[in-house]
Formats: structure tokens, C-alpha cells, sequence
């Protein structure tokens, strides 16, 4: 159990390390899971150092696509093409106080009704 989980937070560091996100999560996990649980299951009298590789490889490979599959999640909500570099006119007021920056300032805006 303790490599499952070791392998878990190795696999979802080894995400946080690549550039791009994988194409089809969603797969690979499913396919994943059928891989390593099928022989795991049929096998019982396994030794105890190769089911803790095992483990650990299966910890590793889903913690690498179930971070995988929230990065996607987290990403997916975005502006509809159509939209893009239309100008929008908000009412609203500042939230929290400014904060100033190199580039301009920041603050907080909330929006009362969108004008069309």
C-alpha cells in the first residue's frame, strides 16, 4: 500500500515536469487500471517484493493520469471563439484595494451587468 501511494505522488510530480499535457487521459487510465488489476487479480501467491513494484508502477501511473485528467478538467472552461478580441463593456465596482504593478495595476473587479 505505502508503494501504491509513493508511487501516486511520484506520478503526479512527473506530470508537473512536463511541458504538455497527455492527449487522451481518460484512456490511458482505463487502460492502465485493466493492465496492472487483471494479472494482480488472477495471481494471488504473487511475491511480496514484485506486488509492491507492481503496486508502485500502478500508484505511479495513476497518479500521473488522475492529475492528468484534473489539469484537463481545470483547463477545458474557455472563451468561445467568437468572442475573442471583442470589446466588452462592464459596470461594476473594485473589490479590494489596488495593487500596483510594473505593468499596471490589479485589483479585484466585481462585475454588476455586462453592457451590450
Amino acid at each position: 500500500m505505502r508503494g501504491a501511494i509513493l508511487g501516486f505522488v511520484g506520478g503526479a510530480a512527473c506530470l508537473q515536469a512536463r511541458p504538455v499535457l497527455p492527449d487522451h487521459p481518460a484512456v490511458a487510465l482505463a487502460v492502465l487500471v485493466l493492465i496492472f488489476s487483471l494479472p494482480l487479480y488472477f495471481t494471488r501467491d504473487t511475491k511480496p517484493a514484485l506486488r509492491g513494484a507492481v503496486s508502485a508502477l500502478f500508484g505511479l501511473g495513476l497518479g500521473f493520469f488522475w492529475a492528468a485528467l484534473l489539469a484537463q478538467a481545470a483547463l477545458a472552461p474557455q472563451l468561445d471563439k467568437a468572442d475573442e478580441g471583442v470589446d466588452v463593456t462592464l459596470i461594476g465596482t473594485i473589490d479590494n484595494l489596488p495593487n500596483p504593478l510594473a505593468q499596471g495595476v490589479r485589483f479585484n473587479f466585481l462585475v454588476e451587468r455586462v453592457v451590450d
